[in-house]
């Protein structure tokens, strides 16, 4: 039996009854849960997904952000629904010693994806698929105290690594769940017959919680799946989906002190002790900002193993900061001219985080609220991309309004060519 229940009987009927009719018509392939190296699904007149991670938690931004999704899936239909880590908050679906996890795992579960639940069901779980954040691996809180017989509580510090949460992730039978080693799906793109679009699925957790030496076996997996499969004709489009991005504007990226006069974040090195002596211990134990060693290790060893495979990826989309980011940096790895150029961050689930000021002639498109009580804070939302023949459209939407955000200039769309640049229309 499925952990999740429908929720939210506000809708009204005819949305349940075009749920149910998207059930019956693909439930013979959801039934056979192919495994994700192999799945191949989806119409031939062109390809959709939608993209939202960091939607852990059960509150206010994670409901909006769900209707907002089940809207515009029956306004106009997607295809695929990725979840780009920290699927639970705080802790995964780890538990602490005094907790059933029998009885606290279908509960959390429930929580978390029940709003999604609707959407997820008319796709099929080969078409629904998640990757392992670095929340997905904590193994405990180290501040879990309660007070006054429960009626106040702390929660805080996650800390440790463990792999149980996944596995227990990973029998969701809702998704398909990726944790480990790279894996790859194959999807129908655009309406030629033979094009194909690939999406990686690496897990960039498991590399952040654990030390240089032990990545050897997930950076030559990647190689290899990247080599095996870069000369096939059929793929057209390549997008890497992780939850660490490469680039941010963001709280992670450093943009973290309130500038009142320019009404914007300014940067802060998390990483240097004379500027941050918090960050810097904060980094030093648990390194999950860019400015760490460990995460430029993995961004460069990232970007060598791209460029011995010689594979374009068009398109590497992450979570992680609370925020939602489309960055253009064509020429910001020049010792890797292989390198993704379009970044996508859509980790803006079920937190918003403050973010810098967009700037369009960067390539750099942000939606904060710069007002003096927001303070710089992301609108929460997730990323669409469609497949339309020789080009990917990115759109982004904010999830209280469903309404497509300005990308600058009064457009709501970018583009991406096939050499992976990217285009304004």
């Amino acid at each position: 039996m499925d952990f999740l229940a429908l929720r939210n009987l506000r809708k009204p009927l005819h949305f349940y009854i075009v749920i149910l009719s998207h059930w019956l018509c693909s439930c013979q392939a959801c039934g056979q849960n192919p495994p994700a190296s192999t799945t191949q699904t989806g119409a031939q007149t062109g390809y959709s997904l939608v993209a939202i991670g960091d939607a852990g938690e059960r509150n206010g931004i994670l409901e909006d952000n769900a209707e907002s999704i089940a809207r515009l899936f029956r306004r106009e239909r997607f295809d695929l629904l990725i979840f780009l880590g920290d699927n639970f908050y705080k802790t995964g679906l780890n538990f602490e010693s005094n907790k059933d996890p029998k009885k606290e795992t279908p509960k959390k579960i429930k929580s978390v994806l029940g709003p999604f639940l609707p959407v997820m069901r008319a796709l099929g779980r080969q078409n629904v698929h998640a990757v392992a954040g670095n929340h997905d691996y904590y193994a405990r809180l180290a501040v879990n105290k309660s007070f006054l017989w429960g009626l106040f509580s702390i929660e805080t510090a996650p800390v440790g690594i463990a792999n149980k949460g996944n596995q227990r992730a990973d029998t969701i039978s809702s998704w398909t769940y990726h944790y480990g080693l790279p894996q790859h799906a194959l999807f129908p793109a655009g309406r030629s017959s033979g094009d194909s679009l690939q999406i990686i699925f690496f897990d960039s957790a498991v590399l952040l919680r654990t030390k240089l030496e032990t990545w050897r076996p997930y950076f030559a997996a990647l190689e290899r799946l990247l080599v095996s499969t870069k000369n096939r004709p059929q793929i057209k489009w390549r997008i890497m989906a992780a939850h660490h991005p490469l680039y941010s504007l963001g709280m992670h990226g450093g943009y973290s002190v309130w500038d009142p006069e320019a009404r914007t974040m300014q940067y802060l090195n998390h990483c240097d002790p004379d500027s941050d002596i918090v960050g810097y211990f904060t980094n030093f134990a648990d390194p999950e900002d860019l400015c760490a060693e460990r995460y430029r290790a993995y961004r460069d060893s990232l970007f060598a193993t791209i460029q011995r495979s010689g594979a374009t990826i068009q398109l590497f989309m992450a979570g992680h900061d609370h925020s939602l980011q489309l960055l253009y940096y064509p020429d910001r790895a020049p010792d890797f001219p292989i390198s993704p150029k379009v970044y996508l961050i859509s980790g803006a689930g079920s937190k918003a985080s403050r973010v810098r000021a967009p700037a369009p002639r960067l390539g750099e498109h942000t939606w904060p609220d710069n007002s003096s009580k927001k303070r710089g804070r992301s609108r929460y939302g997730f990323a669409r991309i469609d497949i339309q023949d020789e080009q990917l459209r990115i759109r982004i939407f904010d999830g209280k309004t469903g309404k497509e955000l300005d990308m600058g200039a009064g457009r709501t769309a970018l583009f991406v060519k096939p050499d992976g640049t990217l285009v304004e229309r």
